[in-house]
């Protein structure tokens, strides 16, 4: 073989890594799935919440616009309405949640502990930090990340053809 690595080109090689990261984020969804929910214990309950950052973050590396192209709006829109929904969805919780921790699923707050008047002259005793997280999605939720994926894994396999037989017909054009 020969590297083929050529702009023509890039856009068959971005949607095979979109159907990579939506094929993990199915699987993370099966094994979330698969488990005791919500878990019976703190590790269990971790575990499961790293599968669900874990789904999200993949999720998101497939409409990011970074170094390579993500799923186009065409895509989407070729989706069924609850599924673009669910993708709209899905993102903003990805934005919310995962990429930026500032949002109403996080919440650190300052308490200032007061000495009881029974106790002496009203004073600030401590102060403390107490933090609250949405730990993980229900299993709704990844119910309908893992149908948002799979439906999305269709549609770029018939888009990746397209390309496919592009690029082909590109190189056997070329000496």
């Amino acid at each position: 073989y020969v590297d083929f690595s050529r702009p023509e080109a890039q856009r068959l090689a971005d949607l095979n890594g979109i159907d990579f990261d939506l094929r993990t984020v199915s699987e993370y969804c099966d094994l979330f799935l698969s488990k005791e929910y919500p878990g019976t214990s703190r590790e269990e309950s971790q575990v499961m919440a790293a599968l669900c950052v874990a789904a999200i973050v993949s999720y998101g590396r497939t409409i990011s616009s970074g170094v390579r192209t993500g799923i186009t709006l065409e895509q989407i829109e070729k989706l069924p309405e609850h599924l673009q929904e669910a993708h709209r969805y899905f993102k903003d919780f990805r934005d919310k949640f995962v990429a930026h921790s500032v949002n109403a699923l996080e919440e650190n707050t300052v308490k200032a502990y007061l000495v009881p008047a029974e106790r002496g002259p009203r004073a600030v005793a401590s102060i403390s930090v107490q933090h609250g997280r949405v730990m993980m999605l229900s299993g709704y939720d990844m119910t309908g990340l893992r149908d948002l994926a799979n439906a999305l894994i269709a549609i770029v396999a018939t888009d990746a053809e397209i390309e496919n037989k592009a690029v082909l017909e590109l190189a056997r054009s070329l000496p």
